[in-house]
């Protein structure tokens, strides 16, 4: 592999990685403003389950790596009908 091969490789790599954190990132804060707007509106089951979800899914990306953004990128992308990384 030329070292220009290498560079083309590990930049887009690196875009992916960007993208998923950024997966990552939305679904952390969907699950927090869910929580948040149902605790303004008195929906404290609704607010605690979806704040439990935000923690959770930060947690599990913090302590074991496993990033529920990378997971979930390729099912959305497979259900949109558009190609996922693994395919190319």
């Amino acid at each position: 592999m030329a070292d220009g091969d290498i560079e083309w490789f590990q930049s887009g790599i690196s875009k992916i990685w960007g993208v998923l954190c950024m997966v990552l990132a939305v679904v952390v804060l969907v699950f927090a403003v869910v929580g948040t707007v149902a605790f303004l509106l008195g929906a404290g089951l609704v607010g605690g389950i979806a704040t439990g979800f935000a923690l959770f899914a930060a947690l599990l990306n913090a302590a074991f790596g496993i990033c529920l953004g990378c997971q979930i990128y390729p099912l959305v992308t497979r259900l949109r009908g558009g190609a996922t990384a693994s395919a190319a």
